[in-house]
This record gives structure tokens, sequence and C-alpha cells, in this order.
């Protein structure tokens, strides 16, 4: 079980390390996947997950999020 945070728009002025901070606070992520600013939510360019669907996430220097079912 992992986290999927969308991105924040630009606005916000939410960088990577503030993202960083808040998710090294939560000790209910400590040992999860965590992957942000992913193109989903109130953005643009924006994608749609589907609700009860599964999917494969790999954090580090190569992210990726794969919808494997919906």
């Amino acid at each position: 079980m992992g986290l999927v945070i969308g991105r924040f728009q630009r606005a916000s002025q939410v960088g990577h390390q503030d993202l960083s901070d808040l998710v090294a606070r939560l000790p209910a992520l400590r040992g999860k996947p965590v992957l942000g600013n992913v193109d989903f939510g109130h953005t643009n360019p924006q994608v749609t997950f589907p609700i009860g669907g599964r999917a494969r996430m790999m954090v580090g220097d190569d992210a990726t999020l794969n919808i494997t079912q919906h």
C-alpha cells in the first residue's frame, strides 16, 4: 500500500521539500512508498483514477505508476 499525491497548483508554492517534510512527519507513512507531483486532481493535464481499481507504483529515480485493473 502506498500514497499518490497530486501536483499542487503553482499559486500554492508547495515545493518538493515542503512535501518531503510533510510526509516525513506522518508516522503512518513510514516505510510506505509515496509518489508526489502526479498529474491528477484539480490540475491540467488532469488524469482520473478509477474507483476500486488497482495500481502498481515504483518510487525512486525511475518512479512509475501503472493502473493494472479498473
